[in-house]
Order: C-alpha cells, then structure tokens, then sequence
C-alpha cells in the first residue's frame, strides 16, 4: 500500500491516518532476480498526482505475502507544482538549488576492504538540480556481520 499527505498537511503537525490518502495497492509485484539473495527484489511504477506542489509525504506499507510480518517506509518529498514529480527533499519549499550531480569521488583514504561486506551506489534518478541515489550493502559471507559502516564523500559541488 502507498499513501500520500493529503494537499495542505504541514510538516511542521503530527501525521495522523486522516492525513493520508491511499493512492495505490500493489498485490504479488513482478521481481527481478530470487528476493532474499543479491540483486533480488520486487519493483512496480506508481504514478504520483499531477498538480500537487510543496511539501508531502510518502508512506510505504508492505506485507509479505508468506506471513503478517509488516514493513515501513516514510519519504519527505517536495512537489514540483504540476508534473507529478518529485524534485526535492522536504523542507525546502522549492526546486533544490544544487549544481548538476557529479560522480562520486573517492575517499581520500578508502578503508581497506576486509571480510564479505561490500556497499554499492548508483544514481537511481537525475534531474536539474539533483538526484537520488542508491546504496546497496551486501553481505557475501555466511557469517552476520556486526558493527559494519558505510563511508561515502559526495562530488564536488554536490549537498546533502
């Protein structure tokens, strides 16, 4: 189940259910590879609302369908005003600001990879003045890991 803030909700108030509208419900998703192993997991489009500008919220339900176990997701977002995109992070009323994204740069000193641990990023999305990005951490090993960490410097010109 997807939800988003009703036009109007503000930020600065506490969420309640009767802030949120359903706006779409997925039932058995297509997946990409075998869910539970590197790279599996399950995708779908969702068209967001034409004509809504300002701050919002997104609110992710997910059930899975072998047991009652939930999971969560909330997304502060901005609305561009009309395309049904989002284009910023919330609390910046408007089109972020920032210069066109640029690689990643490499840490000037990389920790040094030991064990099966392992993070990847990707930009998932672009757009003038921004981007979203992925990080994906892989366990290859049998083992849990405990106590691990993931360090990444933004590119020059880039803010968070």
């Amino acid at each position: 189940r997807v939800y988003l803030t009703k036009p109007g909700w503000s930020p600065t108030s506490e969420l309640g259910w009767d802030d949120l509208e359903l706006i779409q419900t997925v039932t058995d998703p297509p997946q990409q590879g075998s869910p539970g192993t590197d790279g599996g997991h399950y995708y779908w489009d969702l068209a967001l609302p034409s004509g809504r500008s300002g701050d919002a919220l997104i609110f992710m339900q997910w059930v899975r369908s072998d047991s009652q176990e939930n999971f969560f997701s909330c997304s502060d977002v901005v609305f561009d005003g009309g395309n049904g995109e989002v284009t910023g992070i919330r609390g910046s009323g408007s089109t972020p600001e920032n210069p066109d994204p640029t690689d990643p740069t490499d840490p000037t000193d990389p920790p040094t990879h030991t064990g099966s641990c392992m993070a990847v990023y990707s930009v998932e999305n672009s757009w003038s003045g921004g981007f979203q990005g992925s990080v994906e951490v892989m366990n290859h090993g049998t083992e849990p890991l405990n106590g691990w960490a993931v360090q990444w410097k933004p590119g020059s010109g880039t803010t968070l």
